[in-house]
């Protein structure tokens, strides 16, 4: 389970298995556990987990309340770790920051680009191309079943998988293919400067080897005819 703070921890465990149970036995010790990991405390403790056990249920003598009282345990365990940003390491609280994000990192990861694209400045015949690159992508996208994946989601893999399959179904051309690298390298630097990504996918995607058309000249005799 995600926490605040880059920390994580395992979903608690109640012990006995079958506290739910109407024949849950009270003869047993009653306990919840679980791990927790901070990644800065990873040299102190063993690859930086952290065993906790939540105790004192055993005082409950009936099944019945300690049922409730196990209830109530994991129900403020989760609201603790997770809302308030408690640190069982530390003993400190941070809240998790918020970030009111122009576009979240939810967002399909097309609509954020298209999103990106319109906050740009640019000539009207760059847009254009912009656009028909966007359409391409979408129809690609549409039929590889990634135009849900959250923009935060997408990686480099999911956009060399698109590039593919452009080159083998529309006859991407390695200019075009430069193009639609540079374009989406372009929509991915603006979200990164609004924090909707953490990352650029596309940076580490390498250009396609073009070949350059030697233009054709007249020769000496044909000029003067």
């Amino acid at each position: 389970m995600l926490l605040p703070n880059g920390c994580s921890c395992s979903n608690p465990t109640v012990y006995p298995s079958d506290w739910e149970n109407t024949g849950a036995s009270l003869k047993h010790d009653w306990y919840i556990q679980y791990y927790f990991y901070d990644p800065v405390f990873k040299e102190k403790y063993k690859n930086g987990k952290l065993f906790i056990v939540k105790g004192g249920i055993n005082r409950l003598k009936t099944l019945a309340e300690r049922r409730e009282a196990v209830k109530i345990i994991l129900g403020e365990l989760i609201y603790l770790l997770k809302d308030e940003g408690y640190n069982p390491v530390t003993k400190v609280k941070i809240p998790p920051f918020e970030n009111n994000y122009e576009i979240p990192p939810t967002t399909h990861w097309l609509a954020a680009i298209e999103k990106a694209k319109n906050r740009l400045i640019l000539e009207k015949s760059t847009l254009a191309d912009m656009k028909s690159c966007l359409t391409k992508l979408k129809i690609a996208s549409d039929s590889l079943k990634f135009s849900t994946i959250p923009v935060s989601e997408i990686s480099r893999k999911h956009i060399k998988i698109i590039f593919e399959y452009l080159e083998v179904n529309d006859q991407l051309s390695a200019h075009r293919y430069n193009k639609y690298r540079c374009y989406l390298m372009i929509f991915f630097k603006e979200l990164m400067e609004l924090e909707t990504v953490e990352s650029n996918p596309i940076r580490d995607i390498s250009k396609r080897k073009t070949v350059k058309k030697i233009r054709e000249v007249l020769s000496d005799k044909e000029r003067e005819k």
